[in-house]
């Protein structure tokens, strides 16, 4: 009888495969074909015949041979053995299988499958030459269970990216003037979209103002310039979210611009608010530095930054070379080299705007009533006048006198219940009482941060014999 070792050598020269180059360059060489079970038998099926490699080693080769979206988390939990490693790669195979089959949530997009190299390579056919059509930005106001949804997933209400402190969403708000006699082709009252405004640009139809310009967020490589409006210094923010270029109301009037009418011109935001614009200004003399400019600025309350400059002026200048680093802007103006620098500094502190949004027309019928009856709105300074009928509060049968024991109150509420009493008894109100029946008093917190008087009647409530309202009944 042979030796167990030389038995096994002669049982696989028999009915093992036929003799191969190496064995351990066939494992190597296993490719994942379908299922993790299938990957899993061929490749014990090979390393049996492989007596000499090691369980670590085989392992690592059977490792190797996964797919990268289980093969990362397998190598994550670092198996020393054949078995352990198939166990994780099972699990994983199952959690990648659960994760595809799940609906996905409202809201969120499908990831886009990366383009294969057939497409990558292939050269772009022959198109027509004429303007391709613009892209509409739209916005979409997410309803309160899409909010809950998003903020359990962890994501952006903009776009589809993780939320973070740092994140900067790539779909910022921006806000788009609208005529409200826009969709209205009939009426004689010239429309933003059918006027002429003069605007330097290829289409002055909608005014555009980033949300970062309207607020104030300054990062550390926005570019400020100093420019002069009609002799007035001002910084002007150079923004290539905004299309136009955005003067504050009130300065506008200091210098003594003339904006045409634009009565029926709103500003909306994209929380759905509307602010006013006060007018578009024609043939502004800008000179920055050495440089003087002609423009055409809109007016909209702006309270962080003096002046912004928008794509209506920034395309006049042509290509223009921007260092964000250095904060400097190069370019061709009538065959001379300009170079503006930036303002330094650290970014302005935050600032707080209050700003009225558009009023409605105001009514005179409903202004005229409230007049005629501001005495019910008044503060009651003394009790009602007597009336024609004395109520009074019946008692169920042999029901005794309803004492409650006053709340125990904070020193702050105690001191503000007898400063009521106090106001209260002097405007005769109330008066001092000797009665056997007693209600313990509340004091409520109202919106404005008063206090309200309130009585605790419940217990007198309890014992109280309700009137009763017989209300008819058609049959």
């Amino acid at each position: 009888m042979p030796p167990w070792d030389q038995f096994r050598e002669l049982c696989l020269l028999r009915f093992g495969p036929p003799i191969r180059g190496s064995r351990l360059a066939e494992l190597g060489r296993l490719a994942f074909t379908t299922t993790m079970q299938d990957f899993a038998d061929r490749f014990q099926a090979l390393a049996c015949h492989a007596p000499g490699v090691t369980g670590q080693q085989r392992a690592e080769l059977f490792i190797g041979g996964l797919p990268d979206h289980i093969r990362v988390d397998v190598e994550l939990q670092a198996p020393q053995d054949l078995q352990t490693a198939m166990h994780y790669a099972r699990a994983y195979e199952r959690r990648a299988q659960a994760i595809q089959q799940a609906p996905l949530p409202r809201g969120t997009r499908a990831a886009r499958p990366p383009p294969t190299a057939a497409t990558a390579t292939r050269p772009a056919p022959p198109g027509p030459t004429g303007p391709a059509p613009a892209a509409t930005r739209t916005f979409r106001r997410l309803t309160p269970a899409e909010q809950l949804e998003r903020r359990r997933l962890g994501l952006c209400f903009n776009c589809d990216d993780p939320y973070t402190p740092s994140h900067v969403c790539p779909r910022l708000f921006y806000l788009e003037t609208v005529d409200v006699e826009e969709s209205d082709p009939t009426s004689g009252t010239v429309t933003a979209a059918s006027e002429p405004t003069e605007m330097t640009g290829a289409a002055a139809t909608a005014l555009v103002v980033s949300l970062h310009a309207l607020a104030g967020i300054r990062h550390e490589r926005t570019m400020l310039l100093p420019v002069t409006i009609q002799g007035a210094p001002l910084v002007a923010l150079l923004d290539t979210g905004s299309t136009q270029n955005f003067l504050p109301a009130a300065t506008m009037r200091r210098l003594a611009l003339q904006p045409t009418d634009r009565d029926n011109l709103h500003v909306t935001v994209a929380n759905g608010d509307r602010l006013h614009c006060h007018g578009v200004a024609q043939h502004v003399p800008l000179t920055i530095g050495d440089e003087h400019f002609i423009i055409t600025c809109a007016g909209i309350d702006l309270g962080c930054f003096d002046f912004i400059l928008g794509v209506d002026f920034l395309w006049t200048l042509g290509p223009i070379l921007w260092d964000f680093d250095a904060l400097t802007m190069t370019f061709w103006r009538q065959g001379c080299h300009i170079r503006w620098e930036g303002l330094g500094g650290a970014s302005p502190a935050p600032q707080l705007q209050l700003v009225s949004g558009a009023d409605d027309a105001e009514h005179p019928l409903l202004t005229h009533l409230l007049q005629q009856h501001d005495a019910i709105f008044e503060e009651p300074r003394d009790l009602p006048p007597p009336r024609a009928c004395d109520h009074r509060i019946h008692l169920l049968p042999g029901s005794a006198p309803v004492a409650v024991r006053p709340y125990r109150y904070p020193q702050l509420q105690k001191d503000e219940l007898e400063r009521q009493c106090t106001l209260m008894l002097a405007a005769g109100i109330i008066r001092i009482s000797t009665s056997p029946f007693s209600a313990p008093v509340l004091l409520v917190r109202k919106s404005d941060g008063t206090w309200r008087f309130c009585i605790d009647y419940r217990a007198l409530n309890a014992l109280t014999i309700k009137d009763k309202f017989p209300i008819p009944v058609v049959d």
